[in-house]
């Protein structure tokens, strides 16, 4: 450090002044430059935090989206245009899981059932209905049978056995 100097002028007094002032405009611009970066910083952070969020978004609704399309099929939903139909009534904006979704369509499986195919009365869920069950076998077909369809059809003989004749 240099020695203390008097100022014993106004024109000392102005020329330390203005030095002072310039000096800490400098560091006063230098902080305003370092704070600027800071806050478009901030703003990138805060914009790929929304990128992010959105990609995530899209990826639940589109396993939500896949899960609910599987659940329809397991319905026997195979028509791509009842399909879209269906999935105009489901709501995927809430996918934070596929649960949500997958409780809407059998909601609407049971409030509306004629969006879905009709499956026959002993189909036992299978995808193409039975029509028509068969009727039990008198004993005629069962003596004229040969082993190897009394073996296909095995249930029929046994419910004949146990009883159950027309």
């Amino acid at each position: 450090m240099s020695e203390f100097e008097p100022i014993t002028t106004q024109e000392q007094f102005n020329e330390k002044i203005k030095a002072r002032l310039a000096r800490e405009r400098e560091k006063w611009e230098k902080e305003s430059e370092s704070s600027a970066e800071t806050e478009d910083l901030k703003a990138q952070l805060a914009s790929k935090d929304e990128e992010l969020s959105n990609l995530k978004r899209e990826h639940f609704q589109k396993d939500a989206q896949r899960d609910v399309r599987d659940e329809l099929r397991k319905l026997g939903v195979t028509d791509e245009a009842r399909t879209q139909r269906i999935m105009g009534f489901i709501d995927l904006s809430e996918a934070s899981d596929s649960s949500f979704a997958l409780e809407q369509v059998r909601n609407l499986a049971r409030d509306v059932p004629e969006l879905f195919p009709k499956r026959g009365a002993g189909s036992g869920g299978s995808r193409t209905p039975v029509l028509t069950q068969e009727k039990p076998l008198s004993r005629e077909e069962v003596e004229a049978m040969s082993p190897e369809e009394i073996n296909t059809r095995w249930d029929s003989v046994k419910a004949f056995l146990a009883g159950e004749r027309s």
